[in-house]
């Protein structure tokens, strides 16, 4: 059986960044005032975290949850893998396939469906 599994396209790409650098925040304001979350934006948060699950690539995965579910910034993520041996480059080639992998995860559970 082979399952085509949808890829995002670059604006859905971008959306996806933008849920995961506003993810901290959100997560924040959501466990403070959960009465205040909206239907849509629970839903975006629980499809993240899922989406997160998705990751084959083990050290992918570190750097991602490093990055956007520990809330820290690029220059920091990439020098906190950097000393521990991986080249610069390559922690941002798996931020950026990372967010990737979260965008067609987003993509498959119908985040980005019109309402």
């Amino acid at each position: 059986m082979l399952f085509l599994i949808p890829v995002a396209a670059k604006d859905e790409y971008q959306r996806t960044k933008e849920y995961l650098e506003q993810y901290q925040e959100a997560k924040r304001l959501h466990e403070t005032f959960p009465d205040k979350t909206s239907e849509e934006d629970l839903r975006t948060l629980t499809n993240i975290e899922k989406a997160f699950s998705t990751f084959l690539d083990e050290e992918m995965k570190q750097i991602m949850v490093y990055r956007y579910i520990k809330g820290n910034v690029n220059k920091v993520t990439v020098r906190h893998f950097a000393a521990r041996g991986m080249s610069e480059r390559t922690v941002e080639r798996k931020l950026e396939a990372g967010i990737l992998v979260i965008a067609n995860a987003l993509l498959y559970c119908g985040q980005f469906d019109k309402k």
